[in-house]
This record gives structure tokens, sequence and C-alpha cells, in this order.
């Protein structure tokens, strides 16, 4: 229980919030049923793949371990986004710690500044590694487990063009190194695809510019905002709550939902259990605007 006289203080404050029902389980959308389920071509270029990597390992080739490397780096992004596709956190999954670990461990390649095809090797290593930091960024700051901030643009795909312009040629004529390539930068691009499937099917919780920014009624133990959105009375919501960038989560619980209008509710929400050290974010959370608007206040007093 938060100790001060003003726990049950509400104010009217602007702010940005987003309220999600909260679901007993997560239903896969149609759209992400390709992250889990891959296309043929998808299937036949990962085979490929094997059997080309297959041949450099008969060959002895000194080059295996740049090849292995991008693979199982690859291969730790698919399955994260399998799991985000499933709407599960990746990091509570049997298996992530050994992955993460195994990936962490992997060194950029150290190649000849005079190799032809260096630039692209290395293009390629840096563009799976940001992917990679990218997700688990949002693995860093998912909230409840459940609860995804994907980035908010679009990523573009890889093209070897950048790097060298005669990779297909090199490829048409069997070099192995550039056959193996093409089929990673190819296997590359199918899991850029994936993320930006993910990506558009979380914008509207991801991108904070998008948030209802409306005035809304707080307290440390509840909150009252007008909404189009329906909430069965006595239902569960998680409740993000914009305080000065920071994102506090906050578990509700729907007391009641009054029409005011046509298609508008007046909603109350009042706050599950929340402990003292939530209480005390919103309480200042609270004074601080209490104190800006009656600066502005002052301010307008002494213009006139």
């Amino acid at each position: 229980m938060l100790k001060n006289v003003r726990r049950y203080f509400r104010y009217d404050l602007q702010m940005s919030c987003k309220i999600l029902p909260v679901q007993d389980f997560v239903e896969v959308n149609e759209r992400l049923q390709v992250i889990l389920e891959p296309s043929f071509s998808t299937i036949q270029n990962q085979r490929n793949l094997e059997q080309l990597i297959g041949k450099l390992k008969t060959a002895q080739s000194k080059s295996l371990p740049i090849f292995t490397t991008l693979e199982q780096r690859l291969e730790f992004i698919a399955w994260m986004l399998k799991h985000f596709a499933e709407g599960k956190n990746p990091k509570l999954q049997s298996g992530f710690a050994q992955k993460y670990k195994l990936d962490k461990a992997q060194k950029r390649p150290n190649l000849s500044e005079s190799s032809h095809i260096a630039p692209l090797i290395l293009g390629l290593y840096d563009q799976i590694d940001w992917v990679i930091s990218e997700l688990l960024d949002v693995i860093r700051n998912t909230l409840r487990d459940t609860i995804f901030f994907f980035p908010v643009s679009q990523l573009e795909n890889f093209f070897s063009t950048k790097y060298i312009t005669n990779l297909s040629s090199l490829a048409g004529r069997e070099i192995l190194p550039a056959q193996i390539l093409e089929s990673l930068i190819a296997h590359f691009n199918v899991q850029i695809e994936s993320m930006n499937l993910l990506i558009e099917e979380h914008k509207e919780v991801s991108d904070i510019r998008l948030w209802p920014n409306d005035k809304i009624n707080l307290s440390a133990g509840g909150i009252a905002f007008n909404t189009r959105n329906h909430f069965e009375k006595f239902s569960l919501v998680d409740c993000l709550l914009n305080m000065d960038g920071k994102i506090l989560l906050m578990r509700g619980k729907v007391l009641n939902q009054i029409e005011q209008r046509m298609g508008t509710f007046k909603t109350v929400v009042d706050f599950v259990l929340p402990t003292e050290v939530e209480q005390s974010q919103i309480h200042l959370f609270i004074q601080k605007a209490e104190l800006i608007e009656t600066m502005e206040w002052q301010k307008s007093q002494s213009d006139t």
C-alpha cells in the first residue's frame, strides 16, 4: 500500500496509453502461418543449402567455418521468429539459453581486404548481426511475456549487388562459395519478410506514436477513460501507460462502462494488486503533471 495521504488522489491529464484485453490464449493470425509453415520454395532452398555446405565439408575447405557461422545465425533468427509468430517469448522456450550462448560465441570473419567476395560476406554477417540484435531487444523489452515491441519500420531485403555485381554469374558457373552465398541470402530474405510480417502485426502496440493520446483520469489505484472499444464488465485488461517515454504495464479489472454518446463509453478500470513501487511511479508522474500545469497557469496569469 502506498504510504501517502494522497494515494487516492485522482487527476485529469493528457497522456498516451494503450488498453489491451487479457486473452487466455494467443490465437495465431493467419498471415503469420507462413512463418510457421514455410513455403515449398523455402524448404527447397534450405535443403539445397545443406547439400552445398555438405560439399564444402567433403572438400575440407578452409572457408567452411565462415559459411556454417552464417547458416547457424540465420537458423537462430528463424527459431526466434517462429516463437514470436506463436505469441511466445523465445527466452522462455527450451533451448534458448544454449542457442543464445552459441550465437554469442560467433565472431565476425577475418577476411583479406584483397578478397573480391569479402565485402559481401562481411556485409551479410553485419546485417544478420543487426537483425539478431533487434530481436534480442524485442525479448528484453517484452512485457508480461506476451506483449512485444518490435521495430516500427519495415526492414529492407539484402541485395548482393550492393557489394559485388557478379554473384549470380559466379553461382551460375557452379562456383561453390557463390552458390552457398546465393542460398544464404535467399534464406536471410525469407527471415526479413517474416520479421516484416511481425512488425506489421504488432505495429499498433510497438509504435507508441499510434497510441490514443487523450484526456484520462489517473490515480495510483486505477484509470478512467473514454473509448469506442467495448470491454466486458469485470474482464481483465492490460493498461500500457506512457509515462515520459517509459512504459508502465498495469493489470486492471474493468469495473464499469457507461455509454456517453453513440459508440463512446466511459470506462473505469481498477488496478489489480498494484505494488508500492508501481503506485509510487504513478503518483510521482501525477505530481509532475500537476506541477507543470500549475506553473503554466501561473505564467498565463503573469502574462495577462
